[in-house]
């Protein structure tokens, strides 16, 4: 945590990540409001794993010998929200960010905790399999209308019925929807509200969080 921190008001990291996030906008075709930097301090997010449903997956994880990532942070950057959930639950966790920087920063804070459960790899987050994970969670404050879609028909179409994807925004609540707003589900799944938890992030001193189950659609 002192690491982050420190990382976090290091002028030298700021600049640094500052050309990183036009380069990724760049070479990646996603507008650079995607590659904005926020952070959620470690009491917020156990009020969001504290929370009833994230609980209840958290359970069903440990009656499990899969060693296969079941915790997934779409837009790990740094990586504390995965150290979190290596080093809290013992959760095998998986970080999947964009840019270089971030990705070599979270591998050596990560070391420096001794998180052992916990591997990042810089792609895509499209382009990953999330098929077996729990607990997803979106780091997607700051994301385009379009990459929300897409991530959310992925979810869909990947993760099994009962997962839970973790969600700073309300977005996934359209995922499959008819323009007329017509409830269709997407794989013959849709995502259902379980609750929502507020907790101070960086930007805002009490964020909503979105806690969805992927189940049948109607």
């Amino acid at each position: 945590m002192r690491k982050l921190r420190a990382l976090e008001t290091d002028l030298d990291f700021q600049a640094k990540l500052l050309v990183e996030q036009h380069a990724s906008a760049r070479t990646s075709g996603y507008s650079r409001s995607n590659f904005a930097y926020g952070s959620t301090p470690l009491t917020s997010w156990l009020t969001l794993f504290k929370s009833a449903p994230v609980q209840a997956a958290v359970a069903r994880r440990r009656l499990t010998e899969d060693s296969r990532p079941r915790y997934v942070v779409l837009g790990s950057s740094l990586g504390s929200l995965c150290i979190f959930g290596a080093c809290v639950y013992g959760l095998p966790t998986l970080g999947i960010e964009l840019m270089p920087m971030l990705t070599a920063q979270a591998e050596s804070i990560a070391r420096e905790a001794q998180a052992s459960h916990v591997h990042f790899t810089c792609a895509d987050m499209l382009q990953c399999d999330l098929s077996g994970a729990d607990i997803v969670l979106l780091a997607s404050q700051c994301w385009d209308e379009e990459l929300v879609t897409a991530v959310g028909i992925k979810l869909l179409a990947e993760l099994d019925i009962g997962a839970l994807a973790l969600d700073y925004t309300p977005a996934l609540g359209h995922a499959g929807r008819k323009t007329s707003g017509e409830s269709t589900g997407t794989h013959g799944r849709r995502f259902e509200l379980q609750c929502k938890v507020s907790a101070p992030v960086s930007w805002d001193g009490a964020h909503s969080f979105f806690v969805w189950q992927v189940v049948e659609a109607d």
